[in-house]
C-alpha cells in the first residue's frame, strides 16, 4: 500500500504525546508497535523469496539436464 510516511508521522506523534503526558499510555491500552512487526515480516519476505529464487535455479538446472 506504501503508507509509510503516515505510520512513522503517527508514531512520531504519539511518542511526542506520550512522553509529554499528553497520552497516558496505561489508559489507553496497548498499541502494538506495526513498524517493527512490518519490519519482521519484510525479512522473513525476503529469506523466503531468496529460498524460492534458489529453488527455481534447481528445478531450472533440472530441466535443462536431467541425466
Amino acid at each position: 500500500m506504501g503508507m509509510k510516511k503516515t505510520m512513522q508521522q503517527f508514531q512520531v506523534e504519539w511518542h511526542t504525546l506520550s512522553s509529554s503526558g499528553r497520552i497516558k499510555t496505561n489508559e489507553s491500552g496497548y498499541l502494538p508497535d506495526v513498524v517493527k512487526h512490518n519490519e519482521e515480516l519484510s525479512e522473513k519476505l525476503k529469506l523466503l523469496e531468496s529460498d524460492v529464487d534458489r529453488y527455481r535455479k534447481s528445478a531450472e538446472y533440472f530441466i535443462k539436464d536431467p541425466q
